[in-house]
């Protein structure tokens, strides 16, 4: 399906957004716990995805396994049964698919889903993750920071809120290489996301006023300060958020 408009964009300008899910003490990053505490708050959630080995959407942030679950492996490796069997940080959380999350949330809250880029193919997991999503009756967007991404879901899903996620590159930690091949397809215009996702510290007045030029909303990451905060809301940005209530 294509579309020129998505169904809706309004959440994505005026409701915050929990990074990985509201998460603290106790309640690791994108666990069920942290997605049921965001929505009881009524906040957003974003999440982010990646294939297990055997091609299962899971909802992991690195691409490895050490900080979060103590094994030196990467998410690849493991299939999906065992991926939901490792303990969060030591606790009784486990790593779920989207599949479970979409369930759990059903609509209550927006759910914002950033697709990574350690696939060897990244476009494989967007159509992975349009599967599972083009099933789905709530509120939700897609975003990344791989442009391919963004333009796969642009020609195959155009009817699903898609976004741009941007950093300066200089300062990124990505690597040459990466570097240069997102800088020449950003340059190229692929994608044509409806929504941008700046990183916060990048953005900054003349880069509003790019967006609002072309119509975009934006959400600024990851909103950690008061500081931070303030120049959101004097930016007229949205935030992804954590450690700081907005």
């Amino acid at each position: 399906m294509k579309s020129s408009k998505p169904p809706d964009l309004d959440w994505l300008r005026r409701q915050p957004i929990a990074h990985r899910g509201l998460h603290g003490l106790g309640v690791p990053e994108n666990s069920r716990a942290a997605f049921v505490a965001a929505i009881a708050a009524g906040f957003a959630i974003e999440l982010d995805v990646q294939f297990s080995a055997d091609g299962a959407v899971m909802v992991f942030h690195d691409e490895s396994l050490r900080r979060m679950t103590g094994i030196d492996a990467r998410t690849l490796q493991h299939s999906a049964a065992t991926l939901g069997r490792l303990a969060l940080l030591g606790t009784a959380e486990t790593i779920p698919t989207l599949a479970e999350v979409l369930a759990l949330v059903a609509g209550r809250v927006p759910v914002l889903v950033e697709i990574k880029y350690y696939a060897l193919d990244p476009t494989a997991l967007a159509r992975a993750t349009w599967e599972v999503l083009r099933h789905y009756h709530g509120p939700v967007a897609v975003q990344s920071f791989d442009p391919r991404v963004v333009g796969w879901f642009d020609v195959h899903a155009g009817a699903i809120a898609r976004g741009q996620l941007l950093v300066d590159l200089i300062r990124s930690g990505f690597n040459w290489r990466r570097r240069f091949m997102f800088s020449r397809l950003l340059r190229g215009g692929l994608g044509r996301p409806h929504f941008l996702g700046w990183d916060v510290r990048a953005y900054n007045r003349r880069r509003a006023r790019d967006a609002a030029h072309r119509g975009l909303p934006v959400a600024v990451w990851t909103v950690k300060t008061p500081r931070h905060l303030a120049k959101a809301r004097r930016l007229g940005a949205n935030v992804i958020f954590e450690d700081v209530r907005p």
